[in-house]
Order: structure tokens, then sequence, then C-alpha cells
């Protein structure tokens, strides 16, 4: 009899914390940064407690460096925030969890030159182990490097001006273990693009369990279209493809590993306004999705960015007006947009594209807001549907 009620009192409480997890209320936004320096470019990640690590560039005075500060589910900051570096020029942060530890990767000024930069993460020693400078080009690499976990280590991708007399761009690629150190030497795994106007460029990445997916602007007969590298190792040769026709202006592609493909998603300059549209590639590469319009804007948008995490993916991206520029969060698939996009955070201001994850009761998000050329970043949780 006593053992039937211990066993009613589980079940209750099982109950309990199950409807909690389902009714998770979200919270935010709130600021973490922005009253000491300008703050810029904050990402985030959970830990195996189930803490909100934020991580994010600030330059209170001498010059940016990172800091990190750590969050409850429900939004509290837990103890103060750390500085993590004293170069006075680190921006850019991206964190990831490998099998052996955290890895963490930002852009730095070395010697008047910008270099990408790699260091295991101890978040119980309070800082970073010692940085390795990964990029070491004699040209100019991406500030917007992009870090990943690849078959248990990190992924590290950025673009580097390997050509300064022809200003072709290469997609770089190389694997780091836990203390941030290079396993093999960087490889150049594509030459996407050749710069005619100085525009910046990115690469983003995402990974399943057998192949890597690098997404990229080309410029190919004098307009930007949405290119694609994929490989399975850094040994291979990796086959290089353009998804998304010519006669438009693709810009801007973000993309993340979704119910064994991908979900693309890119600002489309259309005839009145850009738009954001999203498409979905499966693992092989062999179909596409036509690219449907995710949402019909009211104003100018921005570059978007794809959370993708197990049954969900979520694209976020601002949208300016004549009144306010405002965080929009829509769900999508390999058919298309799952839900009506919905305004998430009114009044933003402008800025880099929103970072985040995906978690079993929420989606997370940092983003920063930039006025008057000062920066602060900001925290947001909300209910997954």
């Amino acid at each position: 009899m006593f053992s039937m009620r211990i066993l009613m009192f589980l079940l209750v409480l099982i109950s309990a914390c199950s409807d909690t997890a389902n009714n998770y209320p979200g919270f935010g936004p709130v600021q973490v940064a922005g009253d000491l320096g300008s703050a810029r470019t904050p990402v985030i990640f959970q830990t195996d407690d189930g803490t909100i690590q934020f991580v994010w560039s600030e330059d209170r005075g001498d010059g940016p460096d990172l800091y990190i500060q750590e969050f409850s589910l429900a939004g509290k900051p837990l103890g103060d925030s750390r500085q993590l570096t004293d170069s006075h020029n680190a921006r850019r942060p991206q964190v990831t969890q490998t099998d052996s530890g955290l890895v963490i990767a930002w852009s730095d000024r070395l010697d008047g030159m910008l270099e990408v930069m790699a260091a295991g993460l101890d978040l119980t020693a309070g800082g970073l182990l010692d940085p390795t400078n990964v990029s070491q080009t004699p040209y100019y690499p991406s500030a917007s490097p992009r870090l990943t976990t690849y078959k248990g280590d990190a992924l590290l991708v950025w673009v580097d001006r390997r050509s300064f007399l022809f200003l072709t761009d290469s997609v770089m690629l190389v694997t780091l273990d836990a203390q941030g150190n290079p396993i093999q030497e960087p490889v150049a795994i594509s030459d996407l693009i050749t710069i005619v106007m100085q525009q910046p460029f990115e690469a983003r990445v995402a990974v399943s369990s057998k192949r890597i997916l690098i997404v990229g602007n080309d410029f190919n007969k004098n307009e930007w279209n949405v290119g694609l590298t994929d490989l399975t190792s850094l040994s291979d040769q990796p086959e290089y493809s353009r998804p998304f026709q010519s006669g438009s202006h693709h810009w801007a592609p973000a993309v993340g590993y979704f119910q064994s493909g991908y979900v693309i998603a890119f600002r489309d300059n259309g005839p009145v306004l850009p738009v954001i549209k999203t498409t979905w590639v499966d693992s092989q590469l062999s179909e596409f999705e036509d690219p449907v319009d995710i949402d019909t804007p009211s104003g100018f948008v921005h570059e978007p960015t794809v959370l993708a995490e197990g049954d969900l993916a979520t694209v976020v991206w601002r949208e300016e007006d004549q009144d306010a520029v405002v965080l929009k969060v829509a769900q999508t698939g390999k058919s298309g947009p799952s839900r009506v996009p919905e305004i998430v955070i009114g009044d933003v201001g402008l800025g880099e594209p929103a970072t985040g994850l995906i978690m079993r009761q929420a989606y997370c998000l940092a983003y920063e807001t930039l006025r008057a050329g000062h920066g602060a970043v900001f925290l947001f949780c909300g209910r997954r549907p």
C-alpha cells in the first residue's frame, strides 16, 4: 500500500513537471549590456546544467573585448559578467560544444591585421585557455568566423582573401581540438567569389552526421546569388552548385539542418521590396524545393537567421518600416512556412542579424540594437509552438 502511494506521488510529480515544461512562459527581452560601453554581436549557448550562457563584444573605453554572462531559464543573471579577452580588438564571438569541451572563436586585430582566433572555454576556471591565431594570413580574413561541431570536433569556417591582387575570396575550413588548436592545416575549399565593390562577404555552415554544407554569396554574371559548397570530410574535393537561378539579387543566406535536410533562408531583392525566401534541400543535395516567400513584408527586410533543431526550424529577421524596426519570427519546414510570421519584439532598432538556439521548451534569441552608433545587447526566450 505504501509503495502504491509512492508510485502515485511520483506519477503526479512527473505530470506536473511535464505541464510546467509544456507551459514555459519565456521571458524578456532583458538587456544584458550596453550601459558601460557599446555592446555588439552577441551569441548564446546552453550548458549541460540547463543554464544559458551569453557572450558578446563590448567596448568599455579601451576597445572591444569579449564578455560572458550566465542566465537561468527564468531570465535571471547568475553572478556577475566576466571578461574573457584583453586584446581590446575582439569582436564577433562564436561558441560550440565539442565532445571534449567548449570552444570559442572570434575575430581580433593583431599587428594591424584582422585575424581569426580560437581557444578552449573553461567556465569553471572563468576564462579562456591559451588563444591560437588560426587564420595567420598575410592578406585579409573575414571578420565573421562561423563555428559548429562536426563528428565531435569544432569546425571553424571563415572567408579569407588569399589573393589580394585579384580580390578573390576563399572559404576556409579547419577542425579544432578542445583547446582551440587546429587539428590540421586550414583548407581552402572553394574560391566562391570575386568582389567587385568591396562588399562584405560571409559564409554560413550547417552539419549533419555525415555532411558539411556551407552557403555563401556567389558573384556570377554581374548578379549576387546563393552558392553551396558540400563535403563529407576535409580531404574531399568539394562539390559546388547554385540551387537558385540567376535573375534576382539573392543575398545573405543562412542555413540550418532540419528533418534530414537543410533549410536555407535568404533575402531576395524583389521588384518592389526585398523579401525573405526559404527553401529546403535534402541531405544528399539531390532534391531542391522551389524557394517560397516566408512573409509579405510591409517594409525593408534585413538578413535572416535560421535556428534548426529536431522537428523545429525557425527563421528570424528584422523588418523596417517608417515607424520602427521589429524582430519577426516564422516557423518553416520542407513545404515552406508552417505558421504565420509574428512580431516577437517591437522597435529593436538596427543591428546585426540575431543569433539563437532551440531548447526543449523554448527558442531563445540574442540580438543587438544599434542607435546613433551605440550598441546594446539583449536576451529573449519565447515558448516553442
